[in-house]
């Protein structure tokens, strides 16, 4: 051919293989050639980037008698015929015009058949029409010569779709199959290589993120804990002061020096809510505020009403005990503490001042509550453990 064809190929197909027609128009079309073929010389000519456009012949033409010009022309004007084999297509009038007319134009060599349905050489299931297994000549009528037609099948236990699209695309461009076949699956590694390389970069990207939100995780719980040993030696050194300190003072009558140490502490405790706190740690404040009301009771000094109003809250915000033992240290510790937590209401029923809670003659303040009467009180609704 003179001229460029305007047309890659014609595909003649049988009406009722319309769907197999209509998936290798698509096929074609979408299909891009790979690059080092591109521009290169073959029989039929420069190999173009990609195969477009396809002519696809939609019409039966079932009530014509004759092809029509508009087909004849297309025809003319197409580089490779494409004839869809089946027993449709083998018995369809116009799928063999379209063959004869397109092998008078002497182009019998540029005529690919792809089985779709059906047996060559089978009497009852013939795939091939008769101009594809005859020659035809330059009159367009068909002879007794046979001919071998280029067939690619994609019916099961064949070439299957993808090779035989390869093998139709390689006719169409004037390569070789194997050739193009290799290409083509060096294509599929590097897009599948570009896409392995965008998922690594991804699980990267994600581990990088877990790792940062364990980092900060871990970082989180050693800030907990390193706060947690910090309260820790925070309440041990009250308890010391509170304890062995005062068991080295009471003998040369210095226990006053532990009422700023209880204030200090109370208001140490005041800061942290006891709903946050576990059995251990609400046994080791009960034990504090045990020694707290043991130094007051020994100074015979009222504590002062704030003391008293955060040790109320305290007793009433503090969340239920589950270990038996912690609920006996809890409850043990309220005899302590009934030095500590009186009512504002007994300020008046003591004779204490409202403003000053001091005695308000000369007597010595002391709780009308004793601690024996509260350690019952506890008995009668806990045991302790052995």
């Amino acid at each position: 051919m003179s001229t460029p064809a305007r047309y890659k190929a014609f595909i003649s197909y049988s009406h009722a293989d319309e769907a197999w027609a209509t998936w290798l128009h698509k096929a074609l079309e979408a299909y891009r050639v790979p690059t080092k073929l591109v521009g290169r010389e073959s029989p039929v000519g420069a190999i173009p980037k990609k195969l477009f456009p396809i002519f696809k012949d939609r019409d039966e033409l079932a009530s014509a008698h004759q092809l029509g010009s508009e087909l004849e022309k297309a025809l003319h004007d197409s580089a490779s015929l494409i004839v869809l084999c089946s027993p449709r297509a083998a018995q369809s009038k116009w799928v063999n015009e379209e063959i004869k007319l397109y092998k008078a134009m002497g182009r019998a060599e540029r005529v690919f058949c792809l089985i779709v349905d059906g047996e060559p050489g089978d009497a009852d299931r013939e795939c091939f029409p008769e101009a594809a297994r005859f020659q035809v000549d330059d009159a367009g009528q068909i002879t007794d010569l046979p001919a071998e037609p280029i067939a690619a099948d994609v019916r099961a236990g064949g070439d299957g779709k993808m090779d035989a699209k390869l093998k139709l695309i390689a006719g169409i461009l004037g390569v070789g199959f194997n050739e193009l076949k290799q290409r083509e699956l060096a294509a599929r590694n590097r897009r599948l290589t570009a896409l392995a390389s965008v998922a690594s970069v991804i699980a990267v990207i994600t581990v990088g993120l877990a790792i940062l939100a364990v980092q900060a995780r871990d970082e989180a719980h050693a800030q907990r804990q390193i706060a947690e040993a910090r309260q820790g030696q925070a309440e041990g050194l009250i308890q010391f002061m509170l304890g062995d300190l005062r068991e080295k003072l009471e003998p040369i009558g210095k226990l006053d020096i532990l009422d700023a140490v209880g204030e200090q502490a109370m208001a140490y405790f005041g800061q942290v809510s006891p709903e946050t706190l576990s059995d251990t740690e609400l046994a080791a404040r009960a034990q504090a505020l045990r020694q707290i009301g043991r130094a007051s009771s020994l100074t015979r000094r009222r504590p002062s009403a704030k003391r008293c109003g955060w040790t109320r809250n305290w007793c009433a915000a503090s969340p239920p005990i589950s270990n038996p033992s912690s609920i006996w240290r809890r409850a043990s510790s309220i005899s302590g503490m009934t030095f500590i937590c009186v009512r504002c209401t007994s300020k008046h029923a003591h004779g204490l001042s409202a403003t000053t809670d001091q005695p308000t003659d000369s007597t010595t303040w002391r709780p009308r509550i004793s601690t024996g009467s509260v350690r019952r009180r506890t008995r009668s609704i806990t045991s302790r453990p052995s």
